[in-house]
């Protein structure tokens, strides 16, 4: 119990009472009791003296003060409360010994409530100081509630949100510029992200009764464009098809076709799920792979792709001796130089169907009596230019057939040329054009009228 003071009338004098501390309370609080009296209006006439009496004494004392009687004083209770009013500090201190009289638990929810206590004031705590009263002592005797504060929304997203071009540095310690990993692939029922809901906070309140607002929270949704689906809750984004996954201000997008201006060293390589688009070229070295189509709007130049469908190719490619195209639907080229290679041997037609335009339209304009045949031997010339010289061998399967419609077969031109009477022959006539042509043997023709047909 810590040590505290009591006002003594005896006779006719004021003297106050020094009760020390005991198992190890706190001393005499010299300044608290000087406070007390100067409120009680207690005028102490010998300071000096009572200061050194309370500095130093061991056991109970009692001290004269001044020479009159003080009026009697009922017990006394003082309130601290905290600078954020969430806790309210009582202090007790006991009553005079002339008929002071001891506040009970109702005094003391009064004197709360004078001091504006209006919320969380422990009533076990007043009862039991009642029946064990400690002077000099702080009791916390009410409590704000402090208030709770709710959780922000959260996503997680199940892919590379940060697709930034980082060249990977190889075993060797060159740098990789091919792979770069710019694509976030996803298939049919991939989780892509999840949302964690927000959670309210509570209201929070003062011992004055004052409402504390917890902090303002950040609610969120799952914004997706098409291609995904969402759960019936709004927790789960999933996606709807083979492709590539990627977040555009905060919202995700889904797409089986990968749309990138050019390939090369600012992108790499290119896999897809789905089709890719170029809308400009395909550098050398680099390479794409797409299990759907893959479509290039400009050139390309000694590049590798793959589709598992269709390749299409708007402005040709320059194959420069280590290009290669392998499509599991047709490889459609309108113009330009074209290269394939394949170190394991080249044999594109298991593979494709090979549509030329200008071969078909070349054919169309000799049935129709168009084009005289030194046109066509030029013409054959440029475009066995384009082909033969880069070791590709066209074979004519029977789907061209069906491409050119009412016009004749190569192999019915070429027998019509050369006399030729199965397809074999037929297949090495459409090759000698090219080699004679290229030698000269048909130059002559270009400038000697011809018969059409």
């Amino acid at each position: 119990m810590n040590a505290y003071f009591q006002l003594v009338a005896e006779g006719n004098m004021t003297a106050v009472r020094l009760v020390p501390a005991t198992d190890g309370g706190d001393k005499l609080n010299i300044n608290e009791m000087m406070d007390y009296l100067h409120l009680k209006k207690i005028d102490v006439q010998n300071i000096k003296q009572l200061y050194q009496v309370a500095l130093n004494y061991d056991k109970e004392i009692v001290v004269p003060v001044c020479d009159s009687v003080c009026l009697p004083q009922q017990e006394m209770m003082t309130v601290k409360i905290s600078d954020d009013r969430m806790e309210a500090v009582a202090r007790f201190y006991p009553p005079s010994s002339n008929g002071g009289s001891y506040r009970d638990k109702g005094d003391v929810i009064d004197d709360l409530r004078f001091h504006k206590i209006t919320y969380g004031y422990d009533e076990a705590v007043i009862e039991k100081y009642m029946q064990n009263r400690s002077y000099c002592t702080d009791i916390v005797i009410a409590r704000g509630t402090a208030p709770i504060h709710g959780t922000d929304a959260v996503i997680t997203y199940y892919f590379n949100t940060d697709l930034k071009t980082r060249p990977s540095r190889n075993e060797d310690g060159s740098v990789d510029f091919f792979h770069l990993n710019t694509i976030n692939h996803c298939k049919t029922g991939d989780v892509l992200a999840s949302l964690k809901k927000a959670e309210e906070g509570v209201n929070g309140t003062t011992v004055y009764g004052e409402v504390i607002r917890p902090r303002t929270i950040k609610h969120l949704v799952l914004k997706h464009g098409r291609n995904i689906e969402v759960s019936e809750d709004g927790c789960e984004m999933r996606s709807l098809i083979n492709g590539h996954v990627c977040l555009t201000d905060d919202k995700v997008f889904v797409s089986d076709v990968y749309e990138v201006e050019n390939v090369g060293t600012a992108t790499g390589n290119i896999e897809s799920e789905g089709s890719v688009q170029v809308n400009g070229n395909v550098q050398a070295g680099f390479e794409i792979r797409a299990k759907g189509n893959v479509e290039v709007r400009g050139v390309v130049e000694g590049a590798v792709i793959e589709a598992g469908g269709d390749i299409i190719i708007a402005r040709g490619m320059n194959g420069m001796g280590k290009g290669i195209l392998r499509a599991g639907g047709r490889v459609i080229l309108k113009c330009s130089h074209l290269l394939i290679h394949d170190s394991q041997g080249f044999d594109i037609f298991h593979l494709v169907r090979i549509e030329f335009f200008t071969l078909t339209q070349l054919i169309a304009q000799v049935d129709q009596n168009r084009l005289d045949l030194c046109q066509l031997l030029l013409r054959i010339h440029q475009f066995f230019l384009q082909l033969l010289i880069t070791q590709l061998v066209v074979r004519i399967d029977s789907n061209l057939n069906n491409r050119i419609g009412s016009h004749r077969r190569p192999q019915c031109l070429a027998a019509d040329l050369f006399g030729c009477t199965d397809n074999s022959s037929c297949n090495e006539a459409l090759s000698s054009i090219y080699r004679h042509v290229f030698t000269g043997t048909y130059r002559r023709h270009l400038n000697a009228p011809t018969k059409k047909g």
